[in-house]
C-alpha cells in the first residue's frame, strides 16, 4: 500500500478505507466481510485506534514463530533466537549476512499512542495503513545491538489498542522507505492474521 505522508502541521485527518474478510477454511459459516477505517487524529502526537484489533497470543508467546521457514528464506533470515523482556516484550532476533533482524510485540502498554508520543524526535516518521492496520514507519538512532552503522528502520504496526509488534533492521536497501523491514512487517502481519 502507497505510504501516506502528512506533516505535522496538518489540520485534514486522513482517511483510508479498508476491506478485511475472514476465513474459517471452508468450515461453514464465513463471516460476512468487515469494513473498516483507520482515521489519523488530527494532532500529531495522538495515535489511530485499530479498527478490526487482534491478541495473537500464539506469536507474543513465541515470537520466533512470526514468519514461516519460506518467509525466512525469501529474507535469508536463520531460524531466529527468541528473547524475553518483562520491559520490551517479547522479540525474535533473526540474523542474515548483513544485519540483525528484530520481530518484537511490545504488549502491556499503550499501544502505538506509546510511540506517537514522541513522534518528533524521530529522524524520519510516517503513519500509514499496512493491510488494513494501522502503521508507522520511523528511523531510530543509528545504534543497533551497539554497534554504528546506517540509521535503523522501525516498522511498528498496531494490532490492538494495548498492543504493537516491530520490525527493527539496519536498513540500507530501499532505506528511503524503510523498504527491508516494512516488507518484513507485511510477512509477520500475514502470518498472524492467516492463524485467525
Amino acid at each position: 500500500m502507497a505510504s501516506r505522508h502528512r506533516a505535522a502541521a496538518a489540520s485534514a485527518a486522513i482517511v483510508l478505507a479498508f476491506s478485511l474478510v475472514a476465513c474459517d477454511g471452508g468450515q461453514g459459516d464465513d463471516p460476512a466481510p468487515t469494513s473498516a477505517t483507520v482515521s489519523f487524529p488530527e494532532e500529531p502526537d495522538k495515535a489511530p485506534t485499530v479498527p478490526n484489533p487482534i491478541t495473537p497470543k500464539a506469536f507474543i508467546e513465541n515470537p520466533c514463530t512470526s514468519l514461516t521457514p519460506e518467509q525466512r528464506r525469501k529474507f535469508e533470515l536463520d531460524s531466529g533466537e527468541p528473547k524475553v523482556s518483562d520491559v520490551l516484550g517479547t522479540e525474535c532476533r533473526y540474523l542474515r549476512a548483513d544485519r540483525v533482524v528484530r520481530v518484537r510485540y511490545a504488549d502491556d502498554r499503550a499501544g502505538l499512542q506509546d510511540l506517537y508520543r514522541t513522534w518528533n524526535a524521530h529522524i524520519r516518521w510516517d503513519p500509514q495503513v499496512l493491510d488494513g492496520f494501522p502503521a508507522v514507519s520511523m528511523y531510530t538512532s543509528n545504534q543497533i545491538d551497539g554497534t554504528l552503522g546506517p540509521p535503523a528502520c522501525f516498522y511498528a504496526v498496531g494490532l490492538n489498542d494495548l498492543l504493537y509488534f516491530y520490525v527493527l533492521s539496519q536498513d540500507t536497501d530501499g532505506s528511503s522507505e524503510c523498504g527491508l523491514a516494512k516488507r518484513i512487517a507485511a510477512e509477520v502481519l500475514s502470518t498472524i492474521t492467516d492463524d485467525r
